[in-house]
């Protein structure tokens, strides 16, 4: 499984995106899409699994980065978090193009 996920990663860029399926493109929050025993999982998820394990119950893997295609910036939170904080918005659209990590971080903290 490890080598078919990661044959659908780009690591050329500061993020490693997902360019293999996608979901969600109707509601509007683009994810990558990834076929683990017959079941769609979240890629950002599948990638986490594989670098450090299965995760406990109750906790969530997002992106750090804002790129919901992301497969690097990583990190875990419990669900109640993320509850409490709402949906995480990405602020690449603040952009005309793509920014380097060093200015999305930059603008994040200044916000």
């Amino acid at each position: 499984m490890s080598v078919r996920f990661w044959a659908k990663v780009d690591k050329s860029g500061s993020c490693w995106l997902w360019i293999g399926g996608t979901r969600g493109e109707r509601s509007g929050k683009r994810f990558g899409s990834f076929k683990v025993d017959g079941h769609h999982r979240p890629a950002h998820r599948v990638a986490w699994e594989l670098a450090n394990g299965p995760l406990g119950g109750g906790e969530i893997v997002r992106q750090t980065c804002g790129e919901p295609l992301c497969v690097l910036h990583l990190t875990t939170d419990p669900e109640e978090r993320q509850a409490e904080s709402g949906p995480i918005v990405p602020l690449w659209s603040q952009f005309d193009y793509a920014p380097t990590r060093v200015e999305f971080m930059e603008y994040r903290d200044a916000s």
